[in-house]
């Protein structure tokens, strides 16, 4: 089903959220052994900014996924419920408010 679809999708995109983070903090570290604690401090810096831009752009993503979702079911479940009459001119009413965009 697209519920369990998306829920395996954000799953993974919190693996790799936790992924990036540990990657990003164990290199910072590794940094901090070889240049000292000054370098260390800034590569921490970089490894927040480089999780929190992955949070966010993972964010971002989920809002426009659950949107298409919420949108696709809604729509689905109001079809099924329509006589061929509504459904075309549901469908068409779509159409004037949702227009398809050229690539």
């Amino acid at each position: 089903t697209i519920g369990g679809l998306l829920t395996v999708m954000d799953q993974l995109q919190n693996a790799a959220l936790v992924l990036v983070q540990e990657l990003s903090h164990a290199s910072a570290d590794v940094v901090e052994h070889k240049y000292g604690e000054e370098a260390g401090d800034a590569a921490h810096g970089v490894a927040d900014v480089v999780t929190h831009g992955a949070t966010a752009y993972v964010n971002v993503g989920k809002i426009t996924t659950k949107a298409v979702a919420k949108m696709v079911v809604g729509h689905a479940a109001l079809d099924v419920m329509q006589t061929e009459e509504e459904r075309k001119q549901t469908s068409e009413q779509r159409a004037i408010t949702q227009p398809t965009l050229d690539p």
